[in-house]
């Protein structure tokens, strides 16, 4: 009889037992069913977003195959979203298109860092902005391609760009009208020795003195070809045209410079050094804009050393290999120098410290070299003076060595 009754309260206790278990089954499951009905409902309103979005949203793998889309995606690739999910993207696009699809993809996918790439190939121009999404592995599984039409915002850039340019290139014309006297007096100098070269020639045209001929007509031509050089350099820095960039030595670009110069050193007495990397510098630039910036640099350190006595008005220019993957060339003056303050500010538009200016040069030539990837900025000198640097992508090859 007691084991019976035993028997009867263990089984009461696994009933209840089962009973509570069955009870918190229920729980989980209702906690569940709530869960995933408020899964559905954020997915249903993030898909009500995105679908809305009027520019197109596509999740791909990383083999190129459409995983999601939304409506506008359907609409442009003129395919329905059933008929997009699972296809290969490359399947809707243009063959170019789907050559920069694939870069870029390689690209994120290699760096895990986001990436774009523009489609100009019709009227409109479009800007691909690729995210990777990265798994709990750290591995790019998947990527999000959202496509945004930025025709207007294409055509603003152009202006500004093009007003830039114009900017540009009225700020040569300004340096040009300061160096005009100090120009029209070198052309002077090798044009008045052609004429007396010349008019020497007319008395030594006899067969005794031919030899001397010979010498004098080799120096007629050596001062036509300087006022040649003079002439085009000048034709080349005032000439109107969009960036050409090509693989330069910086050096050259340099001495070039130093020849459109070499007036105004004179002029303000100088004594000009130059202290250049015995290897080429190879940089991808457009000659013409890095002149009026190393010219604009020039000028102002000769302009700040106009009161110095003879002795200080020392300009030394340098280049070499710098850190990082850049050129680096630093112009340094012993002029006046600059306060602390306006290091940095002298680059903002319309500030200036000299008497007479506008306060753009040093603005739009920051503007240049940041359109070249490279930098550049002001240091003051401890002995007095300013140095200014500037720096530009380094185009090495493999036999470009350290200076």
């Amino acid at each position: 009889m007691k084991d019976s009754r035993s028997t009867s309260n263990d089984f009461a206790k696994k009933v209840r037992a089962l009973r509570a278990r069955v009870k918190r089954l229920e729980s989980e499951v209702v906690e569940g069913m709530r869960t995933e009905k408020a899964l559905r409902q954020r997915e249903a309103l993030w898909r009500t977003l995105i679908d809305a979005n009027p520019e197109s949203a596509l999740l791909i793998n990383r083999q190129g195959t459409i995983v999601a889309a939304n409506r506008a995606t359907a609409e442009r690739l003129n395919a329905s979203i059933d008929r997009l999910v699972g296809s290969c993207v490359d399947d809707f696009i243009s063959s170019n298109l789907a050559e920069d699809r694939k870069r870029s993809f390689e690209q994120v996918t290699r760096t895990r860092k986001p990436t774009h790439f523009r489609d100009v190939r019709s009227s409109k121009v479009k800007q691909h902005d690729v995210i990777p999404l990265v798994n709990k592995n750290g591995e790019v599984a998947q990527l999000a391609v959202w496509a945004k039409d930025i025709t207007e915002q294409d055509r603003l850039e152009q202006r500004v760009q093009k007003q830039a340019a114009q900017l540009a290139h009225a700020s040569r014309l300004m340096m040009l009208g300061e160096m005009a006297a100090g120009l029209a007096h070198e052309l002077n100098q090798p044009l008045g020795a052609i004429c007396a070269y010349g008019d020497a020639c007319k008395h030594l045209l006899k067969p005794a003195k031919l030899p001397k001929l010979v010498g004098l007509i080799g120096k007629i031509v050596d001062q036509a070809m300087r006022a040649t050089r003079i002439v085009q350099r000048i034709r080349n820095f005032t000439r109107q045209q969009s960036p050409q960039h090509e693989l330069l030595d910086l050096n050259e670009i340099i001495r070039g410079t130093i020849d459109l110069a070499e007036t105004q050193v004179k002029r303000y007495g100088a004594m000009l050094s130059l202290e250049l990397c015995e290897q080429r510098l190879p940089v991808q630039a457009d000659e013409i804009q890095i002149q009026q910036v190393l010219l604009n640099l020039i000028l102002n350190s000769l302009q700040a050393m106009a009161d110095m006595p003879a002795a200080k008005r020392q300009l030394v220019i340098r280049s070499t290999w710098g850190s990082e993957g850049v050129a680096e060339v630093a112009v340094c003056d012993y002029g006046m120098g600059l306060e602390a303050s306006d290091v940095e500010r002298i680059f903002e538009p319309f500030v200036t410290t000299k008497r007479e200016g506008l306060g753009l040069g040093l603005s739009i030539s920051r503007s240049i070299l940041q359109a070249h990837g490279g930098r550049l900025w002001a240091t003051v000198n401890p002995e007095g003076g300013t140095t200014f640097f500037l720096t530009l992508p380094q185009q090495r090859g493999p036999h470009d060595v350290e200076c």
